[in-house]
């Protein structure tokens, strides 16, 4: 199945989805990806573009498009656990994190809609105010320090868990990853 067809499945009518190359979402190192549209009248639709693949090929992607970060896939196994959509013991299949990733981003479409657009801000409002979030969770401070550790060390390791961990706590994503476990829960 492609990661089109399953976002079509899960996104309601009058959300915009759009399949783009992969190569275009490895450059913005995330997939699938929140993403907005003017429309004539100068306001901001919500939408999401997801990449050309199948829901098989996706944990590898997502893997590939961010080589030197081998807990991006963990992170989102962890948040799935502690949920009790997997268990302990288990990984997350490929459908369950395109579910997830699909899920998750559009609750960041419907959470710009209901406090953004409706209001009548835009997409680069939602994007700032986004980008002032991690700012105060400092996440470009300890992606440096990720950086200037050896590749694969615990320090690195120990880096990226806490990147990761704080990324999770940006009201955004929040909101994002409540919305997408209260789908899967409601599915499960």
């Amino acid at each position: 199945m492609k990661l089109i067809e399953l976002a079509t499945e899960l996104i309601p009518e009058g959300i915009h989805i759009q399949e783009i190359p992969l190569q275009i979402l490895f450059a913005a190192n995330r997939m699938p990806v929140p993403a907005f549209w003017p429309e004539g009248k100068g306001k901001y639709l919500p939408g999401i573009m997801v990449p050309e693949l199948t829901v098989e090929e996706s944990i590898e992607a997502v893997t590939k498009s961010v080589p030197n970060d081998p807990c991006i896939v963990f992170a989102i196994e962890d948040l799935l656990r502690e949920n009790h959509l997997i268990s302990t013991d288990q990984s997350m299949s490929p459908y369950l994190y395109s579910t997830f990733s699909i899920l998750h981003e559009l609750g960041h479409c419907l959470d710009f809609q209901s406090r953004y657009a409706d209001k009548g801000l835009s997409g680069s409002d939602f994007y700032s105010d986004y980008q002032i979030e991690e700012l105060k969770l400092g996440l470009d401070e300890i992606g440096q320090l990720a950086k200037k550790e050896r590749e694969g060390s615990k320090k690195f390791i120990y880096y990226l868990t806490m990147y990761h961990k704080k990324y999770r706590e940006n009201p955004f994503e929040v909101i994002a990853d409540r919305y997408a476990l209260n789908r899967l829960l409601d599915m499960k």
